[in-house]
């Protein structure tokens, strides 16, 4: 049979099937085929799953307390003077009277060095060889060297908002006693703690673990459960946390030692050394508008403006909700970084826009220091009420890069990001903190 000028090509094929095979399109017989234990090619038999050279981050990266404060060269000093006395002597004179005594102001010297941030990362040759075959993540060494950078400003960032206080909520020796909240101690940090039989001690840092909160210290003596941890120095920068402290509150957990920042040995509430704390002795609290209102009226008391409210995504929930129910959220507003003792001019979109509380920007970073309880549970975000034209970072060595391809040890090519800063508070008195605050649900 041949195909005809009436016959379609499908039509003269399905004609020789039938002529081959005349069940071939029977509808049982097709049925019985599709349901018989056939073994089809399956992609298990033949496919391997690859991926491709482009890397996602799921880490949270942000470094927000960073990018809102200015940075300035460091100077030619390590420290600054605060005036904390006035000339007393001034007062009214008669027309013939005598020139009172002359008086004088009062200083007092607060000093900072600046403090070595490092991270260090490697790839051996091999790596970044096979890391341009397929399966591979392209460059690696370009990716490390990106990730490493990632981390270096992320690392700082979380310096600058560690919790300045903990407590302890398993007794033992170093790698056995747990400290909370978890992994705010970092290697090189000291931090007193009162001990099993031998007292107020100071310890130092290996250690300590993110995750699980354990610590490893070098120096005297057990913690106890319940006993709360002080920081004594910093070998990274300060936090903010340390520097809006004051000395004689009561902490969770058994205190028998104040939080120190910069060279302060004395923090006496209401002197230049004392920031405005308003904590609940350890017991947690609501946040609410009273509070607020109060931390930002002692700012101002103080001689302070205050012009950000910083605080963890939980709070400022917690906050806008609060304002939001009493209507008393003041809609957006710009806020813009501190240039010496002015700001970067409008439309010059070098700020951040955020809502507003009687005119002062909420600001969030989810690496804030968080409150927490004696059994070491944390609770909401603290609320610092922040004047920031007296905070900075300054900067003795911009974030620079190393690498090193001489290969004395091992082949591998190492590389370094380091840096030299600190965190100033050029006026402690006039920046708070509310503290002691239950979690927002």
């Amino acid at each position: 049979m041949t195909p005809t000028d009436r016959t379609t090509l499908r039509e003269f094929l399905r004609r020789q099937t039938l002529m081959q095979n005349p069940m071939a399109f029977d509808p049982v017989v097709q049925s019985i085929m599709f349901r018989k234990a056939d073994q089809p090619l399956l992609t298990t038999d033949f496919f391997y799953a690859t991926y491709g050279a482009k890397v996602y981050d799921a880490l949270n990266n942000q470094i927000r307390f960073w990018n809102a404060l200015r940075k300035v060269p460091w100077g030619n000093d390590t420290g600054w003077r605060a005036r904390t006395g006035r000339n007393q002597q001034t007062q009214g004179l008669s027309e013939d009277g005598t020139l009172p005594e002359r008086r004088k102001s009062t200083f007092q010297k607060i000093n900072a060095d600046p403090k070595i941030i490092v991270t260090p990362f490697g790839v051996t040759v091999k790596a970044q060889f096979m890391s341009n075959l397929t399966g591979g993540i392209g460059d690696a060494l370009a990716q490390e060297q990106e990730d490493s950078k990632t981390d270096h400003i992320k690392w700082t960032n979380q310096s600058l908002v560690r919790n300045a206080t903990g407590v302890v909520t398993t007794s033992g020796a170093s790698g056995v006693a747990v400290v909370k909240p978890a992994g705010f101690l970092q290697p090189g940090d000291k931090y007193r703690s009162t001990t099993a039989a031998n007292g107020l001690q100071t310890h130092t840092v290996t250690t300590h673990d993110a995750t699980t909160g354990v610590v490893t210290y070098t120096g005297t003596g057990t913690l106890v459960d319940g006993n709360a941890v002080t920081i004594f120095s910093r070998l990274g920068p300060i936090s903010i946390d340390d520097i809006v402290e004051q000395d004689g509150r009561t902490m969770p957990g058994i205190n028998n030692s104040n939080v120190l920042a910069y060279d302060l040995t004395s923090r006496t509430a209401g002197t230049y050394a004392a920031a405005q704390v308003f904590d609940n002795d350890g017991t947690l609290r609501n946040i609410s508008t009273g509070l607020v209102d109060a931390a930002i009226r002692s700012v101002r008391d103080a001689g302070g403006e205050p012009d950000l409210i910083l605080t963890g995504t939980d709070m400022a929930d917690g906050l806008g909700n609060l304002l939001a129910s009493q209507q008393q959220f003041m809609g957006f507003d710009e806020f813009r970084v501190k240039v010496g003792s002015e700001q970067t001019l409008p439309g010059t979109n070098a700020g951040f826009q955020l809502a507003t509380y009687k005119g002062i920007p909420v600001f969030h970073d989810p690496d804030i220091a968080k409150s927490y309880t004696e059994a070491g549970v944390l609770g909401g975000s603290n609320v610092y009420i922040l004047d920031t034209r007296f905070l900075e970072i300054a900067v003795a060595q911009m974030p620079q890069y190393s690498e090193d391809r001489t290969f004395r040890t091992s082949l591998i090519i190492n590389g370094l990001f380091w840096a030299m800063l600190e965190l100033r508070c050029t006026d402690i008195i006039k920046q708070a903190k509310i503290t002691d605050l239950n979690a927002i649900s």
